[in-house]
């Protein structure tokens, strides 16, 4: 048994630019509230998910990247056979406004009752989620006025 937990946030920006910022892993420690990764963004890759602020305390999580559809979705798959796996998901559909991330976690249901109990991990997830979605927002704008041109005030002469 399973649990699975979703979050979605509404970007204004093009798809390009936020698969593009999702797969950028060496940025991750820029924007990401909560871990950076360490590998490369492609399909089949064994990546390292790295949890903590200094390298003394820092929690090392090996992944795999087990689905990758550009400008689409990434799935990455940690734990063990024996143990559980568990899922991360983040996919990115174009709208009207720009762009939808469904960021979703599957985990093995005792996971969530080492972490306090199914309401608790639910919870701590989707708060957790909602962090990532708001940084990443954030940090798509922060591009976006780093790479606008600053655009001088227009003026205007009325003859008469």
């Amino acid at each position: 048994m399973t649990i699975t937990v979703t979050v979605e946030t509404e970007i204004p920006a093009p798809l390009p630019k936020v698969w593009r910022t999702l797969i950028d892993f060496e940025r991750y420690g820029q924007w990401h509230p909560h871990h950076r990764i360490s590998g490369l963004a492609e399909p089949g890759a064994r990546v390292v998910m790295l949890f903590g602020d200094d390298d003394k305390s820092l929690l090392k999580i090996p992944a795999k990247i087990v689905a990758f559809e550009p400008e689409q979705r990434v799935v990455f798959r940690t734990g063990r056979p024996v143990y559980g796996r568990a899922f991360e998901t983040m996919e990115v559909v174009a709208t009207h406004r720009g762009v939808r991330l469904r960021h979703s976690a599957e985990v093995p249901l005792w996971s969530a009752w080492l972490k306090g109990g199914r309401a608790k991990f639910e919870a701590g997830m989707t708060l957790a989620y909602r962090q990532v979605g708001a940084a990443l927002v954030k940090q798509i704008a922060k591009d976006r006025a780093k790479t606008s041109p600053g655009r001088a005030a227009r003026r205007s002469r009325i003859s008469r």
